[in-house]
């Protein structure tokens, strides 16, 4: 049953997306369009009923520093997508058309299973816009408020996650920024990881947090590179097995100790130099893929691969 419409207000003159390839089509309009003044902030929010070209409001989903999640209908296709508009920078320049290009650039680049699919890129009367594949699930933040995950779930979702890393690594793009509120698991067990952005690709004006995962050459001051995205991964590794943010542990809560290879990668990924610290996200992978394959094949483990959240 395709969703039911919401009644739309007055088209508030967007970009319009092109036919074909919603991306392709858009970034030539894009290209051309005016650069929006957000140093003021986004403006008011939208209401549901707002319509951007073929997208139209259905309610508010989330709001962050980057900007305001909503979901929308998207008319043509009859389903419901994530519609981002984005907020200003953190220097307060502007984020339009050209900012928007140049993200939905790179997503075009980031195509992968693990890595949350940009649908089309917009401007509006608010600014620029993103429209991304609306995903039903949770975060791994709320799922870790029920506690740590079994050893197996946790290994599969770092093992998701570290394969997003390796591809938009291998394309030219660094996090940065994951946490665990930016990696998304699925109704169905899908793990996909969101926020990518090319204003964390250079190392000018980089977004750092003040969490966990913030590497320490990032607290230091240093933009941080692939490696930083690999401290992160650890420690949301560490977080999926302990349920906490503390120091790593060697052994699961449920009295269980850790293997040793597996504390040995946890130890190399949190390592306070980055020259330590594994030097790839295949390198990373390539552990934890040994540490699998070990416990599958040792038979007092098995029990664990049971649950995955």
């Amino acid at each position: 049953m395709a969703p039911q419409r919401p009644s739309a207000s007055p088209d508030l003159s967007p970009t319009p997306t092109g036919p074909a390839d919603p991306v392709s089509g858009l970034l030539a309009l894009l290209a051309g369009a005016p650069e929006m003044d957000l140093a003021r902030g986004l403006g008011p929010r939208l209401v549901p009923g707002t319509r951007l070209g073929r997208f139209v409001i259905d309610h508010e989903l989330g709001r962050g520093r980057s900007g305001l999640v909503y979901a929308a209908l998207d008319l043509e296709r009859e389903k419901l997508v994530a519609l981002k508009m984005l907020a200003p920078g953190p220097s307060g320049a502007p984020r339009g058309a050209v900012w928007a290009k140049r993200e939905a650039a790179d997503f075009r680049l980031l195509d992968h299973p693990n890595i949350v699919a940009l649908k089309g890129v917009g401007t509006c009367h608010s600014g620029a816009y993103l429209v991304f594949e609306l995903l039903r699930g949770r975060t791994l933040r709320l799922r870790l408020e029920d506690g740590p995950l079994e050893l197996g779930g946790a290994l599969r979702i770092a093992a998701d996650v570290g394969k997003a890393l390796a591809h938009a690594h291998a394309v030219g793009v660094v996090h940065r920024g994951l946490t665990a509120a930016k990696v998304f698991v699925c109704d169905d067990g899908a793990v996909k990881v969101l926020d990518f952005s090319p204003g964390r690709r250079l190392p000018s004006n980089p977004e750092i947090g003040s969490g966990p995962e913030v590497s320490p050459e990032q607290q230091a001051g240093w933009p941080g590179d692939e490696r930083s995205d690999l401290y992160a991964l650890t420690v949301l590794l560490q977080q999926m097995l302990t349920a906490t943010t503390g120091a790593g542990r060697a052994a699961h809560p449920n009295g269980v100790a850790l293997p040793r290879r597996l504390r040995r990668l946890l130890a190399a990924g949190l390592a306070p130099d980055p020259a330590q610290r594994p030097h790839s996200a295949a390198e990373w992978l390539d552990e934890l893929t040994a540490v699998r394959t070990g416990l599958a094949g040792h038979w007092p483990w098995r029990g664990l691969f049971s649950g995955v959240i």
